[in-house]
């Protein structure tokens, strides 16, 4: 059985403690399957990932939001 899968391209540009600026280029996924909904995140070039895991939020949108914070907490 196959579900749909979202992928989104999120840029996080951030400013490192030596003033090096830095874009994190993160590869997030979102699917629904058996009414839950689960969310993955990537980002290669720096080894950062946020596993595959059920989201707590009742729609995809609200999930998105979610990853997309913790994306943004991962890129430093």
């Amino acid at each position: 059985m196959l579900n749909k899968v979202d992928y989104f391209f999120y840029p996080v540009d951030v400013t490192q403690p030596t003033g090096a600026e830095v874009t994190y280029y993160w590869e997030i996924s979102v699917a629904e399957y058996g009414g839950k909904i689960y969310a993955y995140a990537k980002a290669d070039e720096f080894g950062r990932k946020i596993r595959w895991h059920v989201s707590d939020q009742p729609d995809k949108e609200s999930a998105l939001a979610v990853i997309q914070e913790k994306c943004k907490s991962q890129s430093k």
